[in-house]
């Protein structure tokens, strides 16, 4: 009687195996990345983070910081409409090559950015040639004076 019990309780375990088996395993990291949002690379990091706070932070104050559009695309931030606006602007500025490809922002990109540029829009600002610097407000004063 006993052998059965022990045969009946090892059948069971057997079949808690192949249960165990057909349900999913916890996520771990690496089977994270399917849940990841379109442009995330990195695990998303806890609320309590301080330096997701501080990105957070940044991007509150200065929508157009470029560390911030990065860290908060990259780790998966953002959600909702949010998301999608900075999203949208981070892929322009990837296509324009604001983003070295090991990591890293190109220098010249390093200027603040107007939203007008952002946006491919120049209303206030005359389109130059590269290399070509804006007057400053005092030689356009001084072209006023001699053309009058």
């Amino acid at each position: 009687a006993k052998g059965r019990k022990k045969k009946a309780q090892g059948s069971e375990d057997g079949d808690n195996d192949n249960n165990e088996e057909d349900e999913e395993p916890a996520i771990d990291p690496r089977d994270a990345r399917r849940t990841f949002k379109e442009g995330q690379k990195n695990i998303t990091p806890p609320n309590g983070d301080g330096t997701r706070a501080f990105y957070q932070s940044l991007l509150d104050e200065n929508p157009t910081s470029l560390i911030a559009i990065k860290y908060c695309i990259e780790y998966g931030v953002l959600s909702g409409s949010r998301f999608h606006e900075t999203l949208k602007l981070f892929k322009k500025l990837r296509e324009d090559g604001a983003f070295k490809k090991g990591g890293g922002l190109q220098s010249q990109f390093m200027k603040p950015l107007h939203t007008a540029q952002l946006n491919g829009l120049n209303n206030d600002a005359e389109e130059l040639p590269k290399g070509a610097k804006k007057k400053k407000k005092k030689d356009k004063a001084a072209e006023l004076q001699d053309s009058e």
